[in-house]
């Protein structure tokens, strides 16, 4: 994730997407907003503190701020340019946020659930589009293709135990597509099936924020509101960090059945499974952004070499690893050579 500026500010599709709003550095940043401005503010005695103090408290408040931490809270929102300034041309663009959530049982996470592969790449382009017909529309076309892969490898199971009576090579015969069952059950463990449940706007007490952009806030003064949010963003911000992967591990082992049903979910059959070798968490950690799944996302480090397969550098890919973890708020420990 990233501030969002000024510029993306006045982009049309603002609206449909998903943001997330900091609401400890947006409240920083409206008092300093107010104090730049020669503005005042008054304890209900009246007594005031003067302005240069002010500055002082919110330079250590936004030092704070800006350090991550497990314990801070983001909120998910949906933004839009307050009617008032949205013809104006001066250089402010003031920002209507308003908190949003997923209709879920109480306790239970979106992104730290999302099973596979397929459903993650579904969830990203929700995130872009979040929409109610973005959301019908990725549900409606997961529901079809699991369904296809279903019927599929159950009329291939009916061919090739057919096939078994007449040839030893039943269980790997292909079909005309030349398409075989393993390739069919692994299409099965990357499919999505993931489903997008409708999001409702909140109402009352800190549900609604107000944000100033200027062109100065580029220049770092993050307003607290933040654009192109990934699924590991969601998960540590909002979720509590809470992972249906890893349990909160961070980093998994390529051995064992367990580590084994995660490879095959997140990148089919993988020629570093049963390696032995330390993988970032798909999900929480690795995932980056679709484009960059297979360097970003894998991050094997402990070996150099499997099967003729080279993995990253060691090193490399720990400080890669180390530094996505403090990003997303999370200790290090778990990426220590010893580990």
């Amino acid at each position: 994730m990233k501030p969002i500026t000024f510029a993306a500010a006045t982009q049309p599709y603002l609206t449909d997407k998903l943001f997330l709003l900091d609401p400890v550095l947006a409240s920083i940043r409206y008092i300093e907003r107010i104090i730049r401005n020669r503005g005042r503010i008054s304890s209900k005695g009246g007594s005031t503190l003067p302005p240069e103090l002010w500055l002082m408290i919110i330079k250590h408040l936004d030092d704070e701020a800006r350090q991550p931490s497990g314990k801070r809270q983001m909120h998910l929102v949906k933004a839009s340019l307050a009617p008032s300034l949205r013809s104006a041309g001066g250089p402010s663009n003031l920002l209507r946020c308003v908190r949003v959530e997923f209709n879920l049982p109480p306790g239970q996470g979106l992104a730290g659930s999302l099973y596979n592969r397929g459903s993650v790449f579904d969830f990203l382009d929700f995130l872009a589009e979040a929409t109610a017909d973005k959301a019908r529309a990725i549900n409606e076309a997961s529901h079809a293709a699991r369904q296809d892969l279903k019927d599929g490898v159950r009329d291939m199971v009916i061919h090739e135990a057919m096939l078994r009576e007449e040839s030893a090579e039943g269980i790997l015969e292909e079909d005309d597509s030349g398409v075989g069952l393993e390739d069919m059950i692994e299409a099965t463990y990357l499919a999505s099936v993931v489903e997008i449940p409708t999001l409702r706007e909140l109402s009352g007490a800190g549900a609604t924020f107000f944000l100033s952009l200027r062109l100065s806030d580029d220049a770092g003064y993050p307003p607290g509101l933040y654009d192109d949010i990934e699924i590991p963003d969601i998960l540590a911000w909002t979720e509590g960090g809470s992972c249906s992967v890893c349990s909160g591990e961070r980093v998994m082992l390529a051995q064992g059945d367990d580590s084994e049903d995660v490879i095959m979910r997140f990148w089919g059959d993988h020629p570093l499974m049963g390696s032995g070798m330390r993988f970032a968490c798909p999900l929480c950690v690795g995932v980056f952004n679709q484009q960059d799944w297979d360097t970003a996302g894998l991050l094997f480090f402990g070996a150099t070499l499997f099967d003729g397969y080279f993995a990253p550098n060691t090193h490399k890919a720990q400080a890669i690893v180390e530094g996505r973890l403090k990003q997303l708020g999370y200790s290090t420990s778990a990426v220590d050579d010893d580990a």
